[in-house]
């Protein structure tokens, strides 16, 4: 079978005959049927299954894309998850006591001011997080933090020390809907 499909693969190459090259198609077709025939023909199931089940592992991988390991996390996903967040309705009680302890810290301040936080410390912080827990407050989970590019985890190391240093937590930067 395989010379009669190199003959007329050869044939067709000089003649560009389309009626060859179907002829070339039907050949290799039948060559791989037979191929197939041969090979669950020699197959002895009764003895050992190893072999068939192989044979089935590869056929179902060639029909499927192979998984990726973890999801991709695409922006626009976090984006509407952003944005489903901030409409969430607020947790008055939570509010009142950071409230409340964010004023009791600021009654009684330290003499010294702290030090900036730096980009490390934001890295060092995101790797003791462990993976797979519930999201905070903000319903944002670890694994999204975990993977912050250098630039975003630049921007959190500032907006920390801003808080600190200017001892005022930022509100919502949009307008509130009644």
């Amino acid at each position: 079978m395989e010379e009669e499909a190199k003959a007329l693969l050869e044939e067709y190459k000089k003649s560009g005959d389309p009626d060859i090259g179907d002829e070339l198609i039907e050949s290799l077709v039948a060559a791989r049927r037979a191929r197939w025939e041969e090979s669950t023909a020699q197959m002895n199931l009764t003895h050992s299954s190893r072999k068939g089940w192989a044979l089935l592992r590869r056929l179902g991988a060639s029909q499927r894309p192979p998984s990726l390991a973890r999801p991709l996390v695409l922006a626009n996903a976090v984006v509407s998850h952003l944005v489903r967040v901030a409409k969430a309705p607020a947790d008055k009680k939570f509010e009142k006591k950071v409230r409340d302890s964010w004023r009791q810290a600021h009654r009684n301040p330290t003499a010294d001011t702290p030090d900036p936080i730096s980009s490390a410390e934001v890295v060092s912080a995101l790797n003791r997080m462990k993976r797979g827990r519930a999201p905070g407050y903000d319903n944002v989970y670890p694994e999204f933090l975990k993977h912050l590019d250098p630039k975003a985890i630049t921007w959190l190391s500032i907006f920390f020390s801003r808080v600190i240093t200017e001892q005022q937590v930022p509100g919502c930067g949009g307008r509130q809907k009644s």
